[in-house]
This record gives C-alpha cells, sequence and structure tokens, in this order.
C-alpha cells in the first residue's frame, strides 16, 4: 500500500515534483495545496490531478490522511506549515533553504526533535550517483585523506538577468547566497563528512545585477577535519562557458585527485600512491526519486543514505548564514557564532 503525501505548492518547483510522486513505487499524491490560477490550472492538466486532491490551504489537506507534508512554499513558510503539518501528527519534508532566518529554523529543528513527528530536508543533489561515489569513497578511506575541493560554479546566459517575477524572489537579499549555495555547501559537507568551523566570504555584484545583495562570490571554508572548501560562483552570469547546477568538483587527498562535473567522477592517482574510487552501491536513487525512496527508509525505521534530517541541515544552513554575515562585516565568522 502506498504511503500519501500531502504537496504544498504548484509553482514550477512544486509541480516538478509530481512525476516523480506519480513514478514512485511507495507514494501517492493525497492532495495538493495551492491557491489556484494558472499553476494549479498546469499541474491538473499535465499531471490528471482530479479536483477533489486540490484544495487551496494546508489546513483543508490535513482534513484527509496523508504521513507527509512536502513543503515547496517560498522560504518564508517553511518553518509555520512544517510546525502546523507536525502539529497535526504528519511529519515535513521541507524543500530547501529549510527557512529564510537561522533563529526560525534552529527553532523548528527543536520543535521536531520535542514532536513525535520528524522533519527532513530536501537537498536532491546529494542525489547524484558520482557524488555519492565521492561520499562512499571519502568515508571509507579508500581514496586516502581528504585535502580540499574546489568547486566552480558558474550559471548565466546572453541575456541580461532581470529582477526575478515573484515578490519574494525580489525581496531576497542576494539570489545566489539566500536561494543557491546552500546546494553547494550541503554537497561540500557531504562529500567531506565534516562540518565547518569558519567561513570566509566575499561577494560582489555585476554591473546588471537587480538584487540588493551579491550574485557572484568567492568562499573559503574551514572544516573541522582539517579540510578546505574554494568556492567561486556565479548565478547571474553574462556569456561564457557555464557549469552544471551541481558545478564542477576537484576533490585533492594525499593519493591523488578526484574531478567530478555532476555527471561523471573521475580519479587521478600520484605515482606510486594505492586509491580506489569505489562505485555506487547502495545509491538511495536519483533526485527526487532517491530523496522518496531514503524517507521510505526513515519511516520505515531503517538507515537512510543521503535525506538530511532538519537538525543535519541546520549545519549547512548556517554555513550559509556565516557566509552573508563575512560578506557584510568583511570579515571571517566562525560557524559558533550560529552554532
Amino acid at each position: 500500500m502506498k504511503r500519501g503525501i500531502i504537496l504544498v505548492g504548484a509553482g514550477n518547483w512544486g509541480r516538478s515534483w509530481l512525476p516523480f510522486i506519480q513514478e514512485s513505487q511507495g507514494w501517492e499524491l493525497a492532495a495538493l495545496v495551492s491557491r489556484g490560477g494558472e499553476n494549479l490550472k498546469m499541474a491538473r492538466e499535465k499531471f490528471s490531478i482530479p479536483a477533489e486532491k486540490c484544495v487551496a490551504t494546508l489546513d483543508d489537506a490535513l482534513k484527509g490522511p496523508a504521513e507527509v507534508v512536502l513543503i515547496t512554499a517560498p522560504h518564508q513558510y517553511h518553518v509555520p506549515m512544517a510546525v502546523e503539518a507536525m502539529r497535526a501528527g504528519r511529519h515535513a519534508l521541507i524543500e530547501k533553504p529549510l527557512s529564510d532566518d537561522f533563529d526560525a529554523a534552529r527553532q523548528l529543528v527543536e520543535f521536531a526533535e520535542r514532536s513525535a513527528q520528524k522533519a527532513w530536508v530536501v537537498q536532491n543533489f546529494r542525489f547524484r550517483p558520482g557524488l555519492w561515489r565521492l561520499h562512499r569513497s571519502i568515508a571509507a578511506g579508500t581514496l586516502g585523506r581528504l585535502q580540499s575541493i574546489r568547486l566552480l560554479f558558474r550559471i548565466g546566459s546572453k541575456k541580461k538577468a532581470g529582477a526575478p517575477p515573484q515578490e519574494w524572489r525580489r525581496a531576497q537579499w542576494s539570489f545566489l547566497l539566500n536561494e543557491i549555495i546552500i546546494h553547494h555547501f550541503d554537497m561540500a559537507r557531504f562529500v567531506a563528512g565534516q562540518d565547518a568551523e569558519w567561513v570566509w566570504c566575499h561577494g560582489w555584484k555585476p554591473s546588471w545585477i537587480t538584487t540588493d545583495g551579491p550574485e557572484a562570490a568567492s568562499a573559503t571554508v574551514g572544516f573541522r577535519g582539517g579540510a578546505v572548501l574554494e568556492f567561486s560562483g556565479r548565478c547571474k552570469a553574462l556569456c561564457g562557458p557555464a557549469t552544471k547546477f551541481d558545478g564542477q568538483w576537484i576533490v585533492e587527498t594525499d593519493r591523488g585527485a578526484a574531478s567530478y562535473n555532476g555527471d561523471t567522477v573521475e580519479w587521478d592517482g600520484a605515482d606510486g600512491e594505492s586509491a580506489e574510487l569505489l562505485d555506487d552501491a547502495g545509491f538511495p536513487g536519483f533526485d527526487r526519486g532517491g530523496v522518496l525512496n531514503d524517507l521510505t527508509a526513515a519511516l520505515d525505521g531503517r538507515p537512510t543514505a543521503a535525506l538530511p534530517t532538519a537538525r543535519d541541515n541546520l549545519r549547512s544552513f548556517a554555513m550559509v548564514c556565516a557566509a552573508i554575515r563575512s560578506v557584510k562585516e568583511r570579515r571571517r565568522v566562525e560557524l559558533a557564532e550560529f552554532l
């Protein structure tokens, strides 16, 4: 018997979840929460969603059966909706970022840990076979001791970026730092198997950018195990080469270096050094399909492969908040200021 999931949000990203839910062996859509309009119309037509499964509020959806509420609403609604779901006896699966406010995110984590219900955060870029191989190999020590991660991210177009259409996105300080960099920081934590100690970040604005904050940034992150992340990112570049959303990676150890481009991962070993890049055994599945598989494991009481709890993801979100503070205050920021 399939488990029921309530999907909150019928915008672009909310709709992108629907094929994963429909193709899942273990999940089915219990309700779609949407304010209506063109987004809901497109979702219903493309995915043949009956009218009786479409409701206007989360409160309405919670009157029906479902185990999990998947929240894809704007960031400022993540915490209140997750709390509402857990108070109603449902688990919460929250899209990244966990919140737009660190104190609110920490309060959610504490609420979840007092509750019988649980909260997880979607970090779908963990669910890539190449990244999984790096994570597995570093954790097992088959590539040697991790030294550094060099991560380049560059997305743009030939047309200068204008203001985003959504009002809540226009109100963000920086699309790159408030919304995008959480992917790369979280992936780096996942691969390294280490938590960050400090962040030093410099950000700047190309002349065509309309947000208040930077859309280009260079960040250095020091991890507790001694590894260092060097991140360089542009999310609204003009022309030139682009990376995949995963970015381009060079992962250096004391035995050689691995390269990863979002698809394939390759190993280049140093002369005389023994190392092995492990296969993708144990990989939970691609993207949001893997998220749902890991969620099933969690609810069944089995170990998860990559799905972060809200508590775990708070440590990635703290890296983002530290980077923002570093840009604004022009200094190195210790993670202890947040955690």
